[in-house]
């Protein structure tokens, strides 16, 4: 079973950035300011209008909810860090 390890950009690269980065089915923590959405999965992001589309609650029964966000409500996001980028850091 593979681990997903995750840890916080913020301060390096902007919510943007980090946006265009992801690929469709990319897993992030996204942070609407109190309330966070583990594990979304990124499906895409629209530049014009400043939304990014997820699917959230997807390990639920009944779960796979897809939801829009414009920008000003993300306050932050969490990308997963690769399991061999975390061994190299012991070493």
């Amino acid at each position: 079973m593979r681990k997903v390890i995750f840890f916080n950009f913020e301060e390096s690269n902007n919510i943007k950035q980090k946006l265009a980065g992801l690929t469709e089915g990319d897993e992030v923590n996204v942070h609407l300011g109190e309330k966070i959405h583990y594990e979304a999965a990124f499906k895409s992001y629209n530049s014009k209008d400043e939304t990014a589309a997820f699917i959230i609650d997807r390990f639920y029964e009944n779960g796979g909810e897809l939801v829009t966000f414009h920008l000003d409500e993300i306050t932050g996001l969490e990308l997963p860090l690769s399991e061999d980028a975390v061994e190299g850091e012991d070493e």
